[in-house]
């Protein structure tokens, strides 16, 4: 699966960030997919199961969050919004089924 994440900077430009092996740590780590320098070294988690996309949060200080919910750790779906901190994605894939994802663990 390639997942792709889309960044605006700016009025028309986009960042584009594409991953295609998982899991995949993501943060301003020199081991992780460097996304960005306000991120934790170690912010999140991206890994497929079940053929969706999925994310937990890596104990980030700026969190993680889905559609502006915190979260530890939940399914994403194309066109979800996914913020680390300040810096936010929109999420986009093929999914291959239509299986309904597992259930989102918030952040209590």
């Amino acid at each position: 699966m390639r997942v792709r994440l889309y960044r605006q900077n700016g009025s028309r430009q986009f960042q584009r960030v594409v991953l295609d092996r998982f899991p995949a740590v993501l943060g301003s780590s020199d081991d992780a997919e460097h996304i960005g320098d306000a991120l934790d070294g170690h912010h999140c988690e991206m890994a497929i199961e079940d053929d969706t996309l999925r994310v937990r949060d890596l104990e980030s200080m700026g969190g993680t969050f889905v559609n502006d919910q915190k979260v530890c750790e939940a399914p994403l779906l194309p066109g979800d919004r996914l913020r680390l901190g300040e810096v936010e994605f929109v999420i986009s894939y093929e999914r291959l089924t239509v299986q309904r994802p597992r259930d989102i663990l918030y952040h209590g």
